[in-house]
């Protein structure tokens, strides 16, 4: 199996891509990403091994698959067909995969990807439909709110989509603070107040209003950032107050580098803002213009 040391090196390569700490849900930045956890590639490369070894016409291979199954089948835990028996675990066709593996008989990779995506897509079903501004989880509002659609499991193409964002020549700095905006991992009291030791809305106070800090009062009504909203009033049109999902993704071609823009403002020092940020948040308003 696939070691814990190597799955939280692939999360924190995910981190550093995005240019982020390491408050974000794990499975919030995979999927920003549009990566799969590293146990599903693990899985997938070891049935394709598999298929190959009962393929071959090799005795001597045959002999050391049947042996390796006698002792996994006697209590060895470290032999790779127990390994593989294990990880079908609650597939919801394992107990098909563990008879086929038993049997020496090559598995169905198209159907053993399905069930392992499903599985692994547990957290995102949990979190559809629900409210965001109620449930104290990052991966429940990043899924009503910022989540691209998943492609069907039964698609042979990655299930996630890459945002645009990651897709266009930012700087670092720029890139950063969409990431931090889309996956919670911003710092403001929303966050902490909310996943601290001792969660409880009513401390979760602005400091520049004295009211609920929230994403969708830090950009809808709180008086500490009403200039920001003057300035950026473009982006607001036609938006609910509070509606989040609509103003990300509204229908604007330019709202990508416009968000970002706003986000320097908003996030880097928004009303000391240094000087660099000064600068690059012209140097990017002139490219769009």
């Amino acid at each position: 199996m696939v070691s814990a040391t190597l799955c939280r090196s692939h999360t924190w390569r995910s981190k550093e891509i995005l240019g982020i700490a390491s408050t974000p849900a794990n499975w919030c930045v995979l999927r920003e990403c549009a990566q799969e956890p590293l146990q599903f590639y693990w899985f997938r490369s070891a049935v394709k091994i598999w298929n190959r070894m009962v393929d071959s016409n090799s005795k001597t291979l045959c002999d050391v698959m049947k042996a390796d199954i006698f002792l996994g089948n006697s209590g060895a835990s470290n032999c790779w067909s127990r390994q593989m028996k294990n990880a079908f675990g609650d597939l919801q066709n394992g107990t098909v995969y563990r008879s086929d593996l038993l049997q020496c008989r090559k598995l169905n990779i198209s159907n053993l990807r399905i069930d392992s995506r499903f599985r692994h897509q547990a957290v995102w079903r949990e979190a559809h439909g629900q409210d965001p501004c109620s449930r104290l989880k990052k991966s429940v509002a990043y899924y009503n709110w910022f989540a691209l659609p998943e492609r069907p499991v039964s698609d042979a193409r990655a299930p996630f989509v890459l945002p645009e964002y990651l897709k266009m020549a930012l700087s670092k700095s720029v890139m950063r603070n969409v990431a931090r905006f889309r996956i919670r991992g911003h710092g403001l009291k929303c966050g902490t107040g909310l996943y601290g030791k001792s969660p409880d809305r009513s401390a979760r106070v602005c400091n520049l209003c004295e009211n609920g800090d929230s994403r969708e009062t830090r950009f809808f009504s709180c008086i500490g950032t009403e200039h920001l909203r003057h300035q950026f009033i473009h982006l607001f049109d036609n938006i609910s107050e509070g509606d989040i999902k609509g103003f990300v993704f509204q229908h604007n071609s330019n709202l990508l580098v416009q968000l970002s823009i706003f986000l320097i403002y908003l996030f880097v020092g928004t009303y000391r803002l240094s000087s660099h940020a000064r600068l690059e948040a012209f140097v990017i308003q002139t490219k769009l213009n």
